[in-house]
């Protein structure tokens, strides 16, 4: 199987564009291994991979064609939100008191 060069915009001149080969050859070395790829965030596989999250999606169509299971893909968790009231008030100052 040659390596396909990815035409501009990241499309691919056939069926597997070099950033998803290089991905799922990437995870075959990685200690998360090609699971990671099929079941994790697809933002969280691509910053780990250094790919973007395109390359997941169309590495996970490519081995979900060759007879691997691709879990769904998991929406992220919403941000972190503090229960906490802000330490400054709009003015600045320090609504904590004493500090």
């Amino acid at each position: 199987m040659s390596a396909r060069t990815p035409n501009r915009g990241g499309a691919s001149d056939g069926p597997l564009s070099h950033a998803a080969r290089s991905l799922i050859n990437a995870a075959g070395r990685h200690e998360l291994g090609l699971d990671f790829v099929l079941q994790g965030y697809p933002e969280s596989v691509a910053a780990i991979h250094g790919v973007h999250a395109d390359a997941v999606h169309e590495a996970r169509s490519f081995l979900a064609e060759s007879g691997h299971e691709v879990g769904g893909v998991p929406e992220e968790s919403p941000p972190f939100r503090s229960t906490r009231p802000p330490a400054h008030g709009p003015d600045g100052e320090s609504r904590r008191g004493g500090v």
